[in-house]
Parts: structure tokens; C-alpha cells; sequence
């Protein structure tokens, strides 16, 4: 019988205990294993997004503005409907990194193998939902045909598998194989993909693409998982969860689900509010504005099985945590800075002059996605902490912001304004209110390292 998952948190792990002076150094090379690690998959997730990114151009370039609306709408829908898998990713992370912490084997391969199975049931189950709900997808957003939404049906069902299973690797700490999938399969496979099968077919021809990069993906974490999934014989009885914290899934799931919707719900929504004109202007300059986000979001993904571990160890994460939003920060504010140079020129040798009208969008995007950016920070930690405040107000959060994006985003203006004002207060409100805002962290660790810097005497 496996011990289960420790899901008991330290009073304040978030300050550095002064009996594990002995521990620094081992914290020290950790954080340089952690930045060396967060810079591989960070390098591997800015070369998947630039394939991604000319993906989007590409189909921008080769569709007209109807089909380029049409293509970004069923792509922003698809994170939305992924991202719950993420949640599950993100949870199976943090179980087998603090099973691997405990030098438990057979917990981490017990995990790995409970997750398989189901998530190909799952797949499966999903593909017939969408499946059946081909009819109001076509209506509600204005496809061009119901074959293109069992296209991207297929496309869904097949990446839930490849989402989910990332987790395991994640938490075995596999980045080489990570850093492969997220600039590949996800990124510049689909582009390699996509450059004969767009011309010839159109909107299909981007989603077949999409299809085979997924399938390349799925066989990558299936070779990669192969030991932990041969023996069969020691699957759990009776559906149960190896650690017996099923449940524990349903916190990254409603977390990862929520900041899923607060970024790519305005996309879906410009395409139902708007003209498709309209539609594929702000979704050109959402495109560029996002790049903000997605260059730094895969930091989460070294972050939370860091974080994990020492809540596990009951050590200092504050760091860890603060480091990560500087970058978020960072990142957003110079790529703003290179927008508001060269927006206007930038949209029309990217997209096209057709999409002129979508410079003066960029920059207030690209702003309001860095603000979106510090936020999954905390949800990262959120979930490696099992905070279920956060996660329960975060959840509030994307409900109000979707609501509020289909009753007044009548316009492109309408869409950023109702996104600034959401995501700007949630931010403000963390701040206020928790004691696990950036500011009061920063203020304890500050006060931990001029206390360790004291004699002992002292």
C-alpha cells in the first residue's frame, strides 16, 4: 500500500526557518539547477510560440480576414477547452515531483500509469461530445462549414493526452524532453505542417496540420513514459487515485480553467459580438499583445514542481516566486516598449494592411496580459500550495470577466477596457488582501535575509 501525498503545508513556509542554516547551500545549487532548467524550457517555449506565431501569420497571409477570424476563434476556444487538462498536468506534476522527493518510485510510476488510461478514456469521451455538439458550434460561431468543427474536434481530443501527460514529465523533472515538445509538436512542427497543407486547403488544411503535429506529440510522451507504463498488473483497483487525492486534481483544474478563460475568452468573444472585420483585427492585435504572456507563461512550468518540492521540505519559496514575476514583469513592459515603437508598422508587415486598423490595440493588450502573466504566478503557487481561496476567488474572477466581455464588448475598445478593468482589480484586490501578495513577500524576505545576516551572537 502506497503512503499517500502529504497535503499538510507549513504555518508560514514562505519564510525561511533559521534551523536549516545547513541547508543553504544545497538551496543555493538547487536554484542554479531551477534557472538552468527554467532557461531550457523558456528558450525551447519562445521557439514554439514563434511557430505558433508564424503559424497564425501564415494563415493570416493565406485565408481571407472571415477565415483568419474563424481560425483564431476555434484556436482560442481550444485553450479554453485544454486548459482544464492542464489543471490535471499541473496536479500530476506536483504529486510525482514530491513522490520523487520521497524516493518513492512506485508512487510516481503508480501515478503515471493511473493517468494514462484515463486520460485516453477521457479523449475518447471528449471527441464524442464535441462531436454531437457540431450543430451549435456551427451556429453559434458563425462557421464556415460543420467540417471544420470535427476538425478541431479532433484536434481537442487528441491534445488533451499530450497536455495531460506533460505533467509526469514535468515532474520527473525531464526538461530536455519538455523543452522538445513545447518548440516542436506544439510550436514549429505545426508550421512545417501547415506551409503546404494551408494553400491547398485553406481553414481544413491549418487544422490537419494541427492534427499531425498533436499525433508527433502524443507518440513523444508515450516513448518518453514507456518504463512507467509497462507493468500493467500494478494498476489501482476500482478507479482509485494511487495516493488516494484524486480530489486534489479539482483545484489546478478550476485554477488552470479560470486563467484559460481571462485570456482567450475575448477572442471568442470578438468573434460572436463582432463583425468578422472587427473580429480579425483585434484578433490580429491580441495575437502580437499576448506575445507578452506566452514568452514567460512556460516559466510555470519549471516553477511549480520547484515550488512543490520545498513546501514539501518546508522551505524558503518566496524567492523562487518573486524571481519569476520580475521576469513576467519584465518581459511585458519591454515588449510594450517595442510595440508602442513600431506597432503601426509592425501589424502591416506581419498580418497585412488589411489589418492596419489593429495597431493602437496592441500595446494596451500587451499590457494587460503582463498584469495576466504576475497573476498565473500566483496561481502556480496557489496550486502548489493547495490555496483554495485563491483558486475559489480566481474562479469568481473569470466568471465576472467573461460576463462582462458578452454584455458589453460591443466594440474593440469595449473588449480592452472590460479587460483592463477585471484582470487590473483582481490584481489590486490579491495585493490588498493576502498575505501571499508579491509586496508582503518581498517585505518578509527582506527582513528573513537582514536577520540571517545578524551574528550569531546577536
Amino acid at each position: 500500500m502506497t503512503p499517500p501525498i502529504d497535503e499538510s503545508i507549513p504555518s508560514d513556509p514562505g519564510l525561511p526557518a533559521t534551523d536549516h542554516v545547513a541547508e543553504r547551500h544545497p538551496q543555493r545549487h538547487s536554484d542554479r539547477a531551477a534557472a538552468r532548467d527554467g532557461l531550457i524550457v523558456l528558450v525551447a517555449s519562445l521557439g514554439g510560440h514563434l511557430g505558433n506565431f508564424l503559424f497564425y501569420v501564415l494563415g493570416a497571409r493565406a485565408l481571407d480576414p472571415a477565415g483568419f477570424a474563424e481560425l483564431a476563434s476555434l484556436t482560442s476556444l481550444a485553450l479554453i477547452v485544454l486548459t482544464p487538462v492542464s489543471g490535471v498536468q499541473a496536479a500530476m506534476a506536483r504529486d510525482v515531483a514530491q513522490a520523487t522527493v520521497r524516493a518513492d518510485s512506485s508512487l510516481a510510476g503508480a501515478l503515471i500509469r493511473w493517468l494514462f488510461w484515463r486520460i485516453l478514456l477521457l479523449q475518447t469521451l471528449l471527441f464524442a461530445v464535441f462531436a454531437l455538439a457540431t450543430p451549435a458550434a456551427f451556429a453559434v460561431l458563425r462557421l464556415s462549414s460543420p467540417g471544420v468543427w470535427l476538425l478541431a474536434s479532433l484536434w481537442f481530443a487528441l491534445s488533451v493526452s499530450v497536455q495531460a501527460l506533460l505533467g509526469p514529465i514535468q515532474g520527473l523533472s525531464r526538461f530536455p524532453t519538455m523543452a522538445w515538445i513545447l518548440a516542436g509538436p506544439l510550436g514549429l512542427v505545426r508550421l512545417v505542417f501547415a506551409l503546404p497543407l494551408v494553400l491547398l486547403l485553406g481553414l481544413p488544411g491549418a487544422l490537419i496540420a494541427l492534427i499531425g503535429a498533436t499525433l508527433i506529440g502524443l507518440g513523444t510522451v508515450i516513448w518518453s513514459l514507456r518504463r512507467h507504463l509497462v507493468p500493467l498488473r500494478t494498476l489501482p483497483k476500482a478507479g482509485r487515485h494511487p495516493a488516494g487525492g484524486a480530489r486534489t486534481l479539482g483545484l489546478p483544474v478550476t485554477g488552470l480553467l479560470a486563467f484559460a478563460s481571462i485570456t482567450n475568452i475575448d477572442i471568442v468573444a470578438a468573434k460572436i459580438g463582432l463583425t468578422s472585420e472587427l473580429a480579425a483585427t483585434y484578433s490580429s492585435a491580441a495575437l502580437l499583445g499576448k506575445v507578452a504572456l506566452y514568452a514567460t507563461v512556460s516559466l510555470g512550468f519549471v516553477l511549480l514542481p520547484r515550488l512543490s518540492e520545498r513546501i514539501a521540505r518546508g522551505q524558503d519559496y518566496a524567492r523562487a516566486t518573486l524571481l519569476t514575476m520580475a521576469v513576467v514583469v519584465g518581459v511585458g513592459l519591454l515588449t510594450g516598449l517595442a510595440f508602442l515603437v513600431a506597432s503601426e508598422g509592425l501589424i502591416v508587415a506581419v498580418f497585412g494592411a488589411t489589418y492596419e486598423q489593429a495597431a493602437g490595440l496592441i500595446l494596451p493588450i500587451t499590457l494587460i496580459m503582463t498584469v495576466a502573466g504576475v497573476l498565473n504566478v500566483h496561481l502556480t503557487l496557489a496550486i502548489a500550495r493547495r490555496d483554495r481561496i485563491f483558486v475559489g476567488g480566481f474562479l469568481a474572477v473569470a466568471v465576472l470577466h467573461a460576463g462582462a466581455l458578452l454584455l458589453y464588448g460591443e466594440s474593440t475598445t469595449d473588449l480592452i477596457a472590460t479587460n483592463a478593468v477585471v484582470l487590473g482589480s483582481a490584481l489590486v484586490l490579491w495585493e490588498v488582501f493576502s498575505s501571499h501578495g508579491a509586496v508582503r513577500m518581498l517585505i518578509r524576505r527582506l527582513g528573513a535575509d537582514h536577520r540571517s545576516e545578524q551574528p550569531a551572537d546577536e
